[in-house]
């Protein structure tokens, strides 16, 4: 910090963008073995059955995420905060970093069950 003027790293931008990325990938590989595991389960052989799958496994992925970002409200964690009024910032700086963290994870599962249902619609546009 220069002159009271913050520096915002470049480098920890692409850190953030690189977790972003790996998340992005272990959920499109989680999506990939679950949707594999549906069709060997319930006999799935035709691209459009797959197809069906791989839009259920998206759209629940997806309904996670939209849950999780949701439910990331300050309303879970108000008994903590009520019990330690001898440091409230403290307290409060948690609370704001844990619905940050809600709200984060829950729009990577959105994301993630967006690009799942992507790359399978896009896979069954080149098979069939």
């Amino acid at each position: 910090m220069k002159a009271g003027i913050p520096i915002y790293s470049t480098r920890a931008n692409a850190m953030n963008l690189k977790t972003i990325a790996k998340g992005l990938a272990v959920l499109n590989i989680a999506a990939f073995v679950s949707t594999a595991v549906a069709a060997w389960l319930f006999d799935k052989r035709s691209a459009t059955d797959l197809l069906d799958t791989a839009t259920y496994v998206g759209l629940g992925i997806g309904a996670l995420g939209a849950i999780m970002f949701a439910g990331s409200s300050t309303g879970g964690s108000e008994g903590m905060a009520a019990s330690a009024a001898d440091q409230p910032s403290r307290i409060m700086d948690a609370l704001w970093i844990d619905r940050n963290a809600g709200i984060s994870a829950g729009a990577l599962f959105v994301l993630g069950g967006v690009t799942w249902l992507g790359i399978s619609w896009l896979v069954a546009a080149l098979i069939e």
